[in-house]
Formats: C-alpha cells, sequence, structure tokens
C-alpha cells in the first residue's frame, strides 16, 4: 500500500543547492589566495553575493 506524500520538491531541490553552495563557499574561501579577492572583479563579486544569501536561504529551507 503506498501512501501519499505532499512533498514540495523544490524545497528539496532548494535544501540541495544552499547545502553544496555552502559547501562550496567554504572550501574557496578556505583555498582562495588573498591576490584573487578583487571586489573590482565581477566573478569574486558575483561570488561574495551567493556566498551572503547562502545561510539564510539553507536555515529558511530547512525550517520548512
Amino acid at each position: 500500500m503506498e501512501t501519499k506524500t505532499n512533498r514540495l520538491h523544490f524545497i528539496d531541490a532548494m535544501r540541495a543547492w544552499a547545502i553544496l553552495m555552502m559547501l562550496q563557499g567554504h572550501f574557496v574561501d578556505g583555498l582562495l589566495d588573498p591576490v584573487y579577492r578583487d571586489p573590482g572583479n565581477g566573478i569574486y563579486s558575483v561570488w561574495r553575493y551567493f556566498r551572503g544569501i547562502t545561510a539564510p536561504v539553507f536555515f529558511t529551507v530547512s525550517g520548512f
């Protein structure tokens, strides 16, 4: 007998994304040479933005 669940797969996908972003953020932050931490660099700025929203997304979707 199968039980139908009301899981929201989007929430699971966001949870997985947040976990992966948290891991890569910590790895990159720990390994990135200070020479490459240039706020004027577009790629670094985008990475920092996503690094900043990772923890709030993680805690928000974990609560769901």
